[in-house]
C-alpha cells in the first residue's frame, strides 16, 4: 500500500479498515482480520494509518518485501519499533508476500526460467524463509506459485507454464516442513 498503489492518506485508508473489520467480526468473530499490507517500509503513510487508530481494529500486522533477503530482519525490526509506539509490539507479524521477479529467458515469446535462473530462485526462496524466520515473522507467503507469465517477460512463479515444480517450488515446500517441524519442537 504506502501510497504507491493509493494515493490517498493513509487515514481514509483507516477509515476503510475499520468498517470492513466491524462488518467481518459480525459476520464472524474467529476470522483474522489484517490492515492493508505495506510494502516500501515504515513512512508517514503507516504512521498516519496507526494514528488513525488501525492498531484496535487489526488481529496482526502484515507487510510485504521485494529486496534481498538479508534485508528482512532489519525491515521487521523498524516495523516492530513503530508498532511499539502504537500498542502493538506483540501483534502477530505476517509476511504476506515476499518473492522476486527472473526473466523469461528461454526465447521470444517463452514462458519458462532457464536452468541458472532456476537455481537462482530456488537458493533466493531458501534464503527468504530462513531469514523470514531470523526476523521473528509469524507467517511467510511467497509471490507467486502458479507463476503469471507477464508480458514484460517477467516470471514470478514457482512452476513452469505446465504447472510442474521449478527447484524453487520444492525449496518452498522443504522449507515449510522445516519450519513446521520446528515451530513443533521448539527449536531452529
Amino acid at each position: 500500500m504506502n501510497g504507491v498503489y493509493w494515493f490517498d492518506l493513509g487515514d481514509l485508508v483507516a477509515g476503510f479498515h475499520k468498517a470492513a473489520y466491524l462488518g467481518i467480526k459480525d459476520g464472524d468473530p474467529d476470522v483474522p482480520v489484517l490492515p492493508a499490507s505495506i510494502t516500501l517500509g515504515p513512512t508517514t503513510f503507516l504512521e498516519n494509518m496507526l494514528d488513525s487508530g488501525i492498531g484496535d481494529y487489526s488481529d496482526m500486522f502484515n507487510w510485504h518485501i521485494y529486496d534481498k533477503p538479508s534485508r528482512y530482519p532489519e525491515r521487521a525490526e523498524r516495523y516492530r519499533q513503530l508498532l511499539s509506539r502504537y500498542g502493538m509490539a506483540d501483534a502477530p507479524d505476517w509476511l504476506t508476500e515476499f518473492g522476486a521477479a527472473f526473466r523469461n529467458s528461454d526465447g521470444p515469446n517463452q514462458t519458462n526460467l532457464n536452468t541458472v535462473d532456476q537455481q537462482t530462485q530456488c537458493r533466493f526462496v531458501a534464503q527468504s524463509i530462513t531469514m523470514a524466520l531470523a526476523a521473528g515473522v509469524d507467517k511467510a507467503f511467497y509471490f507467486l506459485i502458479p507463476g503469471i507469465h507477464d508480458p514484460k517477460g517477467e516470471e514470478f512463479g514457482l512452476m513452469y507454464a505446465d504447472l510442474s515444480p521449478y527447484p524453487g517450488y520444492i525449496a518452498l515446500s522443504a522449507s515449510d516442513r522445516m519450519s513446521s517441524i520446528s515451530s513443533m519442537s521448539g527449536t531452529l
